[in-house]
């Protein structure tokens, strides 16, 4: 559970930094195996 929220929080956070500044897509993408775009 813990490693659950953890990494929901780094997800997050990674995802405000994105919209922020492109350059932390390639880290975000790295995370998950989702749709690279799906977050914008």
């Amino acid at each position: 559970y813990a490693e659950k929220v953890m990494k929901e929080g780094v997800t997050r956070k990674l995802t405000s930094m994105c919209k922020d500044q492109k350059l932390n897509v390639n880290i975000f993408v790295s995370e998950t195996d989702t749709n690279p775009f799906a977050f914008l």
